[in-house]
């Protein structure tokens, strides 16, 4: 395991940069366009681009990596997403910053592809299930140390962009010197969607319903956040926190789905994190570490309702489909994620800043009980439960490491299986 780590250090390294920039960008934006004096519910219109250029690119990467390779790939989306980066710092314009942030969205899952292309080459099957595990440790990472980037300028500061544009240039290097071989061609994996709906339901809505809540958090969070009362080093820890809590609590609601009905669990985190919903809004930025403290816990239950939905829509279809049925409930997440903070800005746009986590509460509850409503359908032992895998919403690619996998893969999702 040692020397495989090592084999792959590059790409860890060009995964963590990356997510350092990215994760640096997301919050910045929302922020600079708060100081810019942007309405919020627009705010979150723009940030919603973000996803849409991720699921847009699920379908346009792959026939880029087939035409010029992976190495000349990553170069192009690297450099473009650079250039987008320092464009941005010119045009101060909500609606310049839109269409700029449809095309990061683009190039950041072209980017996803090819180092998860590689990590799949190179990462033996006995040890693709810990290779999963530590590149999903790296995402995470990646993203919660970029929030502190916002303490090394203030926000109105064009440093800002300068900083994001160096991170993601960095990031071509690790890949572009390797020596490796270029991975396999990718081939474009089709699905049927209403026979995924049929077969798995509450794993469908229940990825949707993740995207809805991740997608405007991560969007409208920061200026949450900005609108109560906290500074910027303050916003940098709140943020921090969601995602530490995030990836803590991967493994141990794992552990509780592997051992009770699926549906339950994912009943109760939903309705969970809306009650966590209501404590944030109750909570005020004269007591920082409370805040913190909730925004831990919330960020616990909401960030693990993805992962669970995903185990228990897995539960319904044999190992050959693994990687289909993920590419597919990645493309459904970034759809929830790309019009759930629309929907919260709805919602700004009328309550005012409350709306955010009012927006996340109600979609939390509401599934929650539906779920537990229907908890006798679509019925999946618990002894024929598969097991629980912490997962990322990166790109399709990454899920050929998916230990739940079968040897053999299918490309294509023709007919589900039955249920089990």
């Amino acid at each position: 395991m040692r020397q495989t780590l090592i084999s792959l250090f590059a790409l860890f390294l060009a995964m963590l940069t990356l997510m350092l920039g990215s994760g640096h960008l997301g919050t910045f934006m929302s922020l600079r366009l708060k100081v810019a004096a942007t309405p919020d519910w627009l705010i979150g219109v723009v940030m919603a681009g973000f996803y849409a250029g991720l699921v847009a690119g699920a379908w346009i990467c792959p026939r880029i990596l087939q035409r010029v390779g992976h190495i000349r790939a990553f170069a192009v989306f690297g450099a473009a997403n650079t250039a987008i980066v320092l464009l941005q710092g010119i045009f101060l314009t909500a609606w310049v910053w839109l269409p700029a942030r449809v095309l990061t969205g683009l190039c950041m899952m072209g980017m996803y592809m090819v180092v998860e292309s590689w990590l799949n080459e190179r990462a033996p099957r006995e040890l693709r299930g810990r290779v999963f595990s530590v590149y999903m440790i790296v995402s995470y990472m990646g993203t919660s140390l970029g929030q502190f980037l916002l303490n090394l300028a203030p926000i109105a500061d064009p440093r800002h962009f300068f900083i994001i544009g160096v991170l993601f240039a960095l990031c071509l290097l690790p890949v572009s010197l390797t020596r490796a071989m270029h991975p396999a061609p990718m081939e474009p994996v089709h699905f049927n969607w209403s026979r995924l709906y049929k077969t798995a339901p509450v794993g469908i809505v229940g990825v949707l319903v993740a995207g809805f809540m991740n997608g405007s958090f991560y969007a409208l969070g920061p200026v949450y956040a900005r609108n109560i009362g906290l500074d910027v080093s303050q916003i940098a820890i709140f943020m921090a926190v969601t995602v530490l809590g995030g990836l803590l609590s991967q493994y141990p609601v794992g552990m509780v789905s592997d051992r009770f009905d699926r549906r339950t669990v994912l009943a109760v985190l939903t309705i969970l994190s809306s009650t966590m919903s209501v404590a944030l809004l109750s909570v005020s930025a004269a007591t920082p570490l409370l805040l913190y403290a909730t925004a831990f816990v919330f960020g616990g239950l909401l960030f693990t309702s993805y992962p669970v939905s995903v185990a228990h829509t897995h539960d319904h279809f044999d190992a050959t489909q693994v990687v289909t049925v993920s590419a597919a409930l990645i493309v459904i997440y970034g759809l929830g994620a790309a019009t759930g903070p629309l929907g919260a800005s709805v919602l700004i746009y009328l309550l005012g800043p409350q709306g955010l986590f009012v927006f996340i509460g109600a979609v939390g509850l509401l599934f929650g009980f539906a779920v537990w409503l229907r908890r006798g359908a679509e019925e999946v032992p618990v002894e024929q439960q598969e097991p629980f895998v912490a997962v990322v919403s990166t790109s399709p690619v990454i899920n050929a490491l998916d230990p739940r996998a079968d040897e053999e893969q299918v490309t294509t999702l023709e007919e589900p299986a039955p249920e089990k």
